[in-house]
């Protein structure tokens, strides 16, 4: 049987190449950090949550408060950090506040307190900077250097 395109799909641009390499090491670096945090004692709930509101790299669980991280991963420590932004965490909270109002609790993680926060992951080759609570920060360009120890 031949292979059929639909119209839509004719007209469908492909990605560019450079596009391709920054996903792909975005999900290598969703993957380090997935690890990181494995080993520093969070339970992975859930990896990609695609929301209508947005995307979460990654939903975690630890003392019963659920965690979603933003992953960043750059070729350099201070560009990953640069690259958090606050607007981007504000819409990993919206997508976290909608994919928990959307998930059985078996999905999203029994035994939950009901507290969750937001945290963001630096990542350059296998250096990681984890900044926990990023929402209380009150400038993410500020508090970079000096409080995000």
């Amino acid at each position: 049987m031949a292979n059929r395109t639909t119209p839509s799909q004719k007209n469908q641009k492909k990605p560019s190449t450079a596009r391709l390499k920054r996903e792909r090491s975005g999900r290598i670096g969703e993957v380090i950090a997935a690890a990181w945090l494995i080993l520093k004692g969070y339970r992975i709930v859930k990896t990609r949550a695609k929301t209508p509101v947005g995307e979460v790299d990654l939903v975690c669980k630890k003392n019963g408060t659920l965690i979603a991280v933003e992953v960043k991963s750059r070729p350099t420590l201070d560009e990953a950090l640069s690259a958090l932004e606050r607007h981007r965490w504000e819409r990993t909270a919206r997508a976290l506040q909608w994919w928990l109002a959307n998930q059985s609790g078996a999905e999203a993680g029994t035994g939950l307190d009901g507290f969750y926060r937001v945290d963001a992951i630096a990542r350059a080759g296998l250096r990681i900077k984890h900044v926990q609570n990023v929402s209380v920060a009150d400038q993410v360009s500020s508090s970079r250097h000096n409080s995000w120890g």
